[in-house]
């Protein structure tokens, strides 16, 4: 197992990997919509880690739940939208 983790790139350089994972392209299918309701708070510094978890959420799930993020203030409503652009569910952005 740790062969494994000793040749992963996010292992051996964790800043580098960080950064070149803003620019992954993050697409998804459309899904069925579910009833599920999700609250997520996030603001510039967190951007990274709610994109990731909602591409994760968006492969793994079934059908996709409704997202309310809520928004610090420290990133415009428009920039969070385009970040988040390839999520195929219900989204509405709080300030």
């Amino acid at each position: 197992m740790f062969t494994i983790i000793n040749k992963s790139l996010a292992y051996r350089l964790p800043k580098l990997y960080n950064v070149l994972l803003k620019f992954k392209t993050l697409k998804t299918i459309s899904k069925q919509k579910s009833n599920i309701n999700i609250l997520m708070m996030t603001g510039k510094t967190y951007l990274d880690l709610t994109r990731i978890s909602l591409f994760s959420i968006a492969q793994s799930w079934t059908s996709l739940p409704n997202l309310i993020i809520c928004n610090d203030g420290s990133i415009s409503n428009q920039e969070l939208m385009e970040s988040l652009h390839f999520w195929k569910g219900g989204l509405q952005i709080k300030n």
